[in-house]
């Protein structure tokens, strides 16, 4: 399996200890985790560029990586776990127009929302998809999460029943 990890606005990266937690548990044989700056011109042909450059089958992505894997995995029909999605948030609204923002809830979409996230609440995102609520099938909400998260509550989500009967019930 090839993964893509797309971090967050500001972020640098994915850290050595939630990388470990993914080589652990999803086995990847190529784990791709650039680091962009999103603001930067010209960053959504550097990002497209990498992703034709390589055959990806999963694309993880947290907070404005969530929001950019989402239109990758729309574009590309490949599987998607979005880790507190920022589609609607201020910031990323004025920064990141050049995005385009799919408000189709793609059957490869699963989402993971914190309960503590108050950077990015989870009503954002449903009301961007305009959505009372999201499919269970394809949610998973994490007990006291904030939107930044530690390496156990990654192995969480990667490990949880939830998210891998969405993997394996995707055609």
């Amino acid at each position: 399996m090839n993964i893509l990890y797309l971090h967050g606005l500001g972020s640098t990266g994915l850290t050595d200890d939630k990388r470990a937690v993914v080589m652990s548990v999803l086995k990847p044989e190529v784990l791709i985790t650039p680091v962009f700056d999103y603001t930067e011109e010209g960053v959504e042909k550097k990002i497209e560029d990498l992703f034709h450059a390589h055959s990806f089958d999963l694309i993880i992505g947290s907070s404005t990586g969530a929001m950019v894997a989402h239109t990758l995995s729309c574009r590309s029909n490949i599987n998607a776990i979005l880790i507190n999605p920022a589609f609607k948030h201020n910031v990323v609204d004025r920064l990141l127009p050049k995005f385009i923002r799919s408000t189709e809830v793609g059957k490869h979409t699963f989402f993971v929302f914190g309960t503590e996230d108050l950077t990015v609440p989870m009503q954002g995102t449903l009301d961007f998809f305009n959505v009372p609520n999201t499919p269970i099938d394809r949610t998973l909400i994490v007990e006291g999460m904030e939107h930044r998260f530690w390496p156990s509550q990654l192995e969480f989500i990667l490990k949880s029943s939830t998210l891998n009967s969405f993997i394996d019930n995707i055609d």
